[in-house]
């Protein structure tokens, strides 16, 4: 923990749940990957479609992480929020620019299927996070 110069601490080095939220975000984009190529099997521009849907959802996703996890806490509550805050902002700020990005540039991607691979993907994400991080709790009881 760093130490002012008064002698009180103001941040904590990292979360402890780290390693857990960044093993789900490789796992969900590791499966997002092999069930985009085993699609390009079948339908090529729906696959490929998919495949930018879980993109535009992990990118922001682990900005967040990033943003969140690696940069040291500050001790104060309020500050820590708005922390918090500023990063889902940013976060929300990136997936609609990358949502923007795709469907004004890119016209031969198949709008349900990039929302597929988008709620798919991100609930996967969810749901690994939250399962990694009560695993991880449970060890530390």
């Amino acid at each position: 923990m760093k130490q002012a110069r008064s002698g009180q601490q103001t941040a904590f080095p990292t979360i402890p749940i780290a390693r857990q939220i960044f093993q789900a975000l490789a796992l969900v984009a590791g499966c997002v990957m092999i069930i985009t190529g085993l699609g390009m099997l079948f339908s090529p521009p729906d696959a490929l479609a998919f495949g930018v849907g879980g993109a535009i959802s992990l990118l922001p996703n682990a900005y967040f992480a990033m943003r969140v996890l690696l940069v040291p806490a500050p001790l104060d509550a309020r500050l820590r929020l708005r922390q918090l805050y500023a990063a889902e902002v940013t976060k929300l700020l990136i997936c609609a620019l990358l949502f923007a990005l795709v469907f004004t540039t890119w016209k031969a991607l198949s709008p349900g299927w990039l929302m597929i691979g988008f709620v798919v993907t991100h609930v996967g994400y969810l749901i690994l996070s939250l399962r990694l991080v009560n695993s991880a709790g449970r060890r530390m009881k």
